[in-house]
């Protein structure tokens, strides 16, 4: 055996041990963590290691274990250092609006992690606070507006406000007035796919609005000119929200405290779906699952739901189903699955007239769905009990004061749209 050969199967041995067998940036163990950092003594899966290689060799010198060549003073600098010992010196404080990246979060919030972490710095022993500008909750900048009625994406002039607790948007500088105003406490952000929005660096912000006396869920889409201009936005979003929820953290830890900044769809994407009637036809819908409610739309990037369906499992009764229920035309493929809620009272599925006539009547609400291929039904079955079993915001907000808490779901914005 060569001096190589000896190092890649030590080096094998030393991926295996504890901390090393996940990727030292985005946590993943699949694909396997089967590159290293030879100068910043860490295992990086390949996705990561790509973005490790962007920064260039000043930052990080990246190596394949089973494609290069290692020497004893490689393998020291990671038999030494290792994932755990360099998350203590690139990770000794991450701020709580920071949002730690998995292997499935969007691109952009993990090529920014990894740059904030070795290239900026922001994370390491006596980091000061002042120079990271998004911890303030302020910020004012240009983005690429979804217009509401149009497929165009307009720029308008955002304007965030942690002290005055809202989000603004102009149409010009110049505007005294801005177009609308939505309050930092009832507002969601998520980053999306360029699938949906054929822009890269996209960004999705959500929050309750009133409507001929209805509380409706409004999006807008979002979008800038670069990747850490988007995440600067994200998390200064984040940390307004941090801002105004401050008096209700005691006693929460940092899992509990990122999921009250913010939350992301669990599956968007097409589906066919019917009616509730007997004999209704399959429409094809853009839907958005969230924790225990799905969202449907007609068009993806549309600024209202055509439906906004609550839904929750019951220990005691299954929910959901394959196939088709009812009588219906010939579903588009056979790929089909239904959802039904669980119990009869309107407490646990709310929003739309259908499901309020359904509980009147005494039986309990269904909705079919339709996939294009089999493998997307098991993606979107798996989704939905996933929504069904999970906490919802309001479920872990905490009780400190539950008239101000109630505040975070109400109507929260302000004037017109263009």
């Amino acid at each position: 055996m060569t001096t190589t050969e000896t190092y890649k199967l030590q080096l094998l041995n030393l991926r295996n041990t504890l901390g090393n067998e996940k990727c030292a940036d985005c946590g993943t163990s699949d694909p396997p963590p089967d590159f290293v950092s030879v100068n910043i003594g860490i295992f990086l899966c390949i996705n990561c290691a790509g973005k490790h290689r962007a920064m260039g060799e000043n930052y990080s010198i990246v190596r394949s274990i089973h494609l290069d060549s290692f020497d004893e003073k490689k393998y020291e600098v990671l038999e030494q250092t290792g994932n755990n010992n360099a998350a203590k010196i690139w990770e000794f404080s991450v701020p709580l609006c920071w949002s730690r990246p998995s292997k499935n979060d969007y691109e952009d919030l993990v090529e920014q992690w990894i740059q904030a972490k070795y290239v900026r710095k922001e994370f390491v022993e006596n980091t000061d606070s002042s120079s990271l500008p998004y911890l303030k909750g302020e910020k004012k900048g240009w983005l690429f507006k979804k217009e509401k009625d149009a497929s165009k994406w307009r720029k308008r002039l955002f304007v965030l406000s942690s002290q005055q607790g809202q989000l603004s948007y102009f149409i010009h500088e110049e505007n005294n007035k801005p177009k609308r105003i939505v309050q930092i406490r009832s507002i969601n952000m998520m980053f999306v796919s360029e699938e949906i929005t054929q822009k890269k660096h996209s960004m999705l912000i959500t929050f309750p609005f009133t409507k001929n006396r209805e509380i409706k869920l409004r999006h807008i889409y979002l979008h800038s000119e670069t990747s850490f201009e988007i995440v600067d936005w994200y998390l200064s979003l984040r940390a307004a929200r941090l801002s105004f929820l401050k008096p209700y953290l005691y006693g929460l830890d940092g899992v509990e405290v990122s999921r009250l900044l913010n939350r992301s769809y669990i599956k968007m994407g097409f589906l066919y779906k019917t009616g509730s009637k007997k004999g209704d036809g399959w429409r094809k819908r853009f839907v958005c699952l969230d924790s225990r409610r799905f969202l449907y739309f007609s068009n993806a990037m549309d600024p209202e739901p055509l439906g906004d369906i609550k839904i929750e499992s019951s220990p005691n009764n299954q929910c959901l189903f394959e196939g088709v229920n009812g009588t219906h035309p010939a579903s588009p493929t056979p790929h089909c699955f239904y959802v039904r809620s669980s119990v009869n009272d309107s407490s646990s599925v709310k929003e739309t007239s259908l499901v309020r006539e359904s509980s009147r009547k005494g039986r309990n609400p269904v909705f079919n769905f339709c996939s294009e291929t089999n493998e997307d039904m098991k993606y979107w079955i798996s989704a939905f009990n996933c929504a069904m079993k999970s906490d919802t915001v309001e479920s872990v907000e905490p009780d400190t004061d539950s008239q101000r808490t109630s505040q975070l779901f109400r109507s929260s914005s302000s004037s017109s749209e263009d």
